[in-house]
């Protein structure tokens, strides 16, 4: 694919038809193509494109067909990007498409960038950074994470962060998990019990046999 043929691709991700969501649309083929790019010698190009261009559809398609080539690939450059993308965009929905395509990359190792925005205001943006942030198994995003846990007051947020210490939680996380079944969600008690269900052991069993006698069904 030469860069002519990028440039069609972008603009057919955003073809009308998309919101039909059939398998027939330009979009959707392109969406498709995007998914299986492989060529790191497009990086620059793109990365060109983002610099030159300022409408929101067509960087999101940048930002996705980059993303897409760093996940099939490995190449550092694309993290860069997404993460200079992190400090400069401000549209809630470019936010999220890179932090979308950073939770893709195979290897993150400073988590920095994404922890600046899992306190974002906006509910949508802070969800997508947790989601991001799976890709960094380190103190550094483990500790952030258990700040939610203790501090947050939105169930949504206690939620996602429960499900994301499934993945990059250690034995550190566990007292405070513990301590978030005090909450009267039940929604909330079952994330935590699924959290300490894949990071603890069988020394936990008294925790779980309470639960029974918990008054949600779910729970």
């Amino acid at each position: 694919m030469d860069e002519e043929q990028l440039l069609d691709l972008i603009k057919e991700m955003s073809d009308s038809e998309r919101e039909l969501l059939s398998e027939e649309s330009l979009s959707f083929q392109a969406y498709r193509k995007a998914k299986k790019l492989k060529d790191i010698n497009h990086i620059p190009f793109l990365h060109y494109l983002l610099e030159k261009t300022k409408e929101i559809d067509t960087r999101n398609n940048i930002y996705f067909i980059l993303s897409k080539i760093g996940a099939n690939t490995g190449d550092k450059r694309v993290l860069d990007i997404l993460f200079k993308g992190l400090e400069t965009e401000k549209n809630n929905y470019l936010l999220m498409r890179i932090l979308e395509g950073i939770a893709e990359q195979r290897k993150v190792e400073d988590c920095t960038p994404i922890i600046k925005l899992i306190n974002d205001k906006r509910h949508l943006v802070r969800h997508s950074a947790m989601k991001a942030i799976r890709a960094c198994k380190s103190c550094l995003a483990e500790e952030a994470i258990i700040k939610i846990i203790s501090h947050a007051t939105d169930e949504n947020d206690l939620r996602y962060a429960c499900s994301v210490l499934c993945e990059i939680g250690t034995n550190k996380s566990i007292p405070y998990l513990i301590n978030l079944l005090q909450h009267t969600k039940g929604n909330t008690k079952c994330s935590v019990l699924w959290a300490l269900s894949e990071l603890g052991d069988h020394s936990l069993l008294p925790i779980f046999l309470n639960a029974l006698e918990d008054r949600s069904s779910s729970v």
